[in-house]
């Protein structure tokens, strides 16, 4: 029987190397927000993390599932492409939305010693939408009806001629659809950073806060409106306790049906060796980040 590491293992050894991770993705992930359009928070992320990798430390992990493993180290990858529509059935009328701005991906790999031969040990996916608006007095955010419809309740959707039916994300919408929330006339050094901070809320919070059950429509360009006020009032996450959640796979799903997806946005991107480059010569509006957690194998620069 194979001695494979387990998600314990891979969840002490994110958490024994947090420091690095925190170095590595989660500051620099933040960093990348401060930019005053979200076509260039888009470009700085897949920019950042285009191609990354770095040893950790898997001496420091306590766990004795992985001690027989010489080597540990992070993969970061991205891509990007122009923001994709969807289209799915409302009463008896076609509704259509954008996709998410970021789809994040993280993979806990077991790669065998002698062979170099990669294994899948547990991937989460999170979708992100990205919203920005200027921090002023009583201002509402405005969110496209549908969209918020898609990431709460994912009906069937067809793109690019293909149906998917991302149920576990249907099922557990907290779990894997969530809005960041950024306010663009903050600087890096602005005090109001701590009041306010880079907000990341599941799709089901925005429901409750909204006081409304999200419904589609058949219009093009229908929004709800939400007063900022009552966000920040709202228990929030900041965008580093996300991300270091989502490092540690205690938010995202894992789906087939959500990877096939990803593949026919981002094709090859899933695969052993991704391309780090853009699908579409004009400027992306969407990316998908990948980081890969491996256990095993030989660490290469």
């Amino acid at each position: 029987m194979r001695n494979i590491p387990s998600l314990r293992d891979f969840r002490s050894l994110v958490i024994k190397n947090m420091r690095s991770f925190r170095n590595k993705i989660i500051y620099p992930f933040y960093l990348a927000t401060f930019r005053p359009r979200e076509e260039e928070i888009i470009d700085r992320i897949y920019e950042e993390f285009r191609s990354k990798k770095f040893p950790l430390n898997i001496d420091l992990s306590l766990t004795s599932g992985i001690s027989k493993f010489r080597t540990a180290f992070c993969v970061v990858n991205t891509i990007k492409t122009h923001k994709k529509r969807v289209n799915f059935q409302c009463n008896s009328q076609m509704c259509s939305c954008e996709t998410s701005d970021i789809t994040f991906i993280v993979d806990y790999k077991y790669r065998h010693s002698n062979r170099g031969k990669e294994e899948l040990v547990s991937r989460a996916i999170s979708f992100i939408q990205l919203k920005m608006e200027e921090n002023s007095p009583w201002f509402e955010w405005k969110l496209a009806r549908n969209q918020l419809y898609l990431m709460k309740y994912w009906p069937p959707f067809t793109y690019g001629g293909v149906t998917f039916d991302l149920e576990k994300f249907r099922n557990y919408p907290d779990l894997g659809s969530f809005y960041m929330f950024i306010y663009k006339n903050l600087c890096e050094n602005e005090p109001l950073l701590q009041l306010f901070p880079r907000a990341v809320v599941p799709i089901s919070d925005l429901e409750i806060l909204m006081n409304k059950v999200f419904t589609p429509s058949t219009k093009r360009n229908d929004y709800y409106y939400i007063r900022d006020i009552f966000l920040k009032l709202f228990p929030r996450v900041d965008l580093t306790i996300f991300l270091a959640r989502a490092l540690l796979q205690n938010v995202g799903l894992s789906s087939d049906k959500a990877v096939e997806f990803i593949d026919k946005l981002y094709p090859g991107f899933l695969s052993t060796d991704p391309p780090n480059e853009e699908i579409d010569e004009a400027e992306g509006y969407s990316v998908a980040v990948r980081i890969s957690v491996v256990i095993g194998g030989e660490y290469q620069e």
